[in-house]
């Protein structure tokens, strides 16, 4: 379920919506409700071309830190 986009490794929030067992919606306004405690960069939406290729879904940073390095 990690993928690559823009050279950081990250998880589609349908992805880790389905591991909590609970609908997209319901994971991403659990996130937007609790906002305060996640990084700012937690979470970015996909461009336009990138949506195109990965089903438009937001995407969940789960490696900043490698993606800082290069």
């Amino acid at each position: 379920m990690i993928r690559t986009i823009r050279g950081t490794r990250v998880m589609l929030d349908r992805d880790l919506a389905q591991i909590y067992g609970v609908p997209t919606k319901v994971f991403n306004q659990a996130v937007k409700r609790n906002a305060a405690r996640f990084p700012e960069d937690f979470m970015f939406r996909l461009t336009k071309e990138e949506a195109e290729g990965s089903s438009g879904f937001k995407v969940t940073n789960s490696d900043l830190e490698a993606r800082s390095e290069r």
